[in-house]
Order: structure tokens, then sequence, then C-alpha cells
């Protein structure tokens, strides 16, 4: 019960920050301490780790890094999970509202340049982006390779008949031959190799060299993730490691809902991905990076190594 007091006296607390915060935005004043609030947030996140998807100390920590001024991006990184922690608990509208109030109470001098707001699929037009995918798939096709719906897009598209509301990136699973895990990491290491001379990749790309991102026209990321045929059986990163005969996943089919290519099986494949209870939603649904890391180890280590060189 202590603990549990602990706790909520810090969310009070953090909420309390907040409010002083966002009072400094909209009037400034002298006696603020900014770097106080900073590093007691900090405080608050290191003794109760679960605060990281409370919203409201999320807002605490965007509004506190803003209202200490300096460098506008250091705020991007809690305005992210607050974006991920709203939809993940179905609350997109928390975080649009807060967007306003941001936009409202920080808009002289360009006080939010750098800035990026995430966008949800709730909130865009789907045909516009069924039609950037396709043409990022065409893209790729005239390169020599073949991309098909993969993950949450794939889930989207065959399940919801539509992209996936909460959701607010693209993942394609890209394919190519392969003899072993060490082979399939230098072939996928000397395609994106390809693909980022060609002009095709986004100037953006993440810390992990197992995914890269297509260039895309919208507000949101096109996730390419290796997919090999390795003798017979497939391997897609991070998912499938040769759980599946590769004719569950190839040759393609089209899908009625949006016109591009699919799995041959995709029920098959969505099990595999997330379970038998994938045909249900499960906005809190938290893939097994754990099983996921150890599965794909040799792959990452020799793409790693290949990365370093």
């Amino acid at each position: 019960m202590a603990s549990q007091d602990n706790a909520q006296a810090a969310a009070a607390r953090a909420d309390e920050i907040r409010r002083e915060a966002l009072a400094q935005l909209a009037s400034p004043q002298k006696t603020y301490k900014a770097r106080a609030a900073v590093i007691e947030l900090g405080e608050l996140a290191d003794t109760f780790p679960e605060l990281e998807k409370d919203l409201p100390f999320l807002q605490a920590r965007i509004l506190a890094t803003l209202a200490r001024g300096g460098r506008v991006r250091q705020a991007q990184k809690p305005l992210f999970r607050l974006f991920r922690a709203s939809l993940e608990c179905a609350k997109p509208e928390v975080y649009q509202q807060f967007e306003k109030v941001l936009k409202y109470i920080c808009d002289r001098d360009g006080q939010l340049d750098g800035l990026h707001f995430h966008r949800s699929f709730s909130e865009l037009d789907h045909d516009t982006i069924w039609a950037d995918i396709g043409a990022g798939i065409e893209k790729l096709r005239a390169h020599g390779y073949e991309a098909f719906l993969n993950s949450g897009t794939l889930l989207g598209a065959y399940r919801d008949k539509k992209l996936i509301s909460y959701d607010d990136d693209v993942d394609l699973g890209l394919c190519f031959e392969a003899d072993s895990a060490e082979d399939a990491a230098e072939k996928w290491f000397a395609l994106t190799a390809d693909l980022a001379e060609a002009g095709l990749l986004s100037g953006e790309q993440t810390r992990n060299p197992a995914t890269r991102k297509l260039k895309s026209d919208g507000p949101y990321n096109i996730d390419l993730f290796p997919a090999w045929n390795q003798n017979g059986r497939f391997h897609i990163y991070p998912y499938c490691a040769g759980d599946l005969a590769t004719d569950s996943f190839l040759p393609t089919q089209i899908c009625e809902t949006t016109g591009l290519p699919i799995p041959n099986r995709p029920d098959e494949v969505l099990a595999q991905n997330y379970g038998e209870g994938w045909a249900q939603p499960d906005p809190g649904f938290v893939f097994r990076w754990g099983l996921a890391n150890r599965q794909f180890k040799a792959f990452r280590e020799r793409l790693e190594a290949l990365e370093a060189d």
C-alpha cells in the first residue's frame, strides 16, 4: 500500500510540475526554476519507471523541457512517447489536444521549430496512403526487388480492411534468397546499400540495421524488413525464423482491399506474428523482443559487424 501511495504521490507531483511549466510557457516568469523541474522529473522516472507511460507525466516532461529553453529537439523523445502511449491506451485525442495547446501557447518566434508532431492513421486519408505505399512497392519492383504488406499493415489490410487507426507507420517485407543467417545479413547489407545509392531510402534511418526506411510522401515511415527464403523455410525479421514454409509467404497474392501484394496465406503469417488471437484487435499487444533477439542473433551479429567495418 505504501508503495502504491508513493507512486500516486509521484504522479501528483509530476502533474503539479506539468501545470507550473504550462503556466511558464504561457506567461514567462524569471523566478521559474526550469532546470530543477527537468531534473526532478528525471528523478521521479528513475524511481517510478511506470511513469514513462503516464500521459500527464509525459506532458510534464515535454512542457518542462520547452520551458527550460535551449534545444527544442530535446522534447522530441518524450513527445513521441506521449504519442505512442496515447495510442496504446486508445486515447489519441489526448495527444491531439496537447498538440493544439502547445501550438497555441508556443506560437511566437518559431518556438517549436524543429519539433516533429506525429500522426496516426486515424487522422490521415487512407486512399492516399495506399497509393503512396503502392508507388514505393513499384519503385522497389523496378529495381528488381519484391515487397509485400507486412506486420501491422498486413493486419489492418487483411483483418480490418483498412489501416489500423492507432498505428502510425507502414511495414513491408522485402524478399531475397539466402543460404544462412550470415548470408542473409550480407545480402541485406548489400541490398539496402543498393537502395540507398538509388535514392530510394529515407534520409532518416533507425539505429537498427535490420530495418530500413523507404522514402514516402506522407508524415509516416515506410519500414522495410528483411524477408528471405532459406532452403524452403521463410525468415522475416523479427517474427519468423524459419517457423513457416516459404509457400506461406510466396508467391504473394493481391489484397482485395488495397490491390497490393500480401503473403500467400496471410492467416498463417499473422498467427505467427501476433498469436492465434490475431483476429481480435488488441491495442495493448506487446511483441516478444527477447525471443526475437535470440532467434535472429546470428543475423544481427553478422549485420552489425558489416556495419562496423
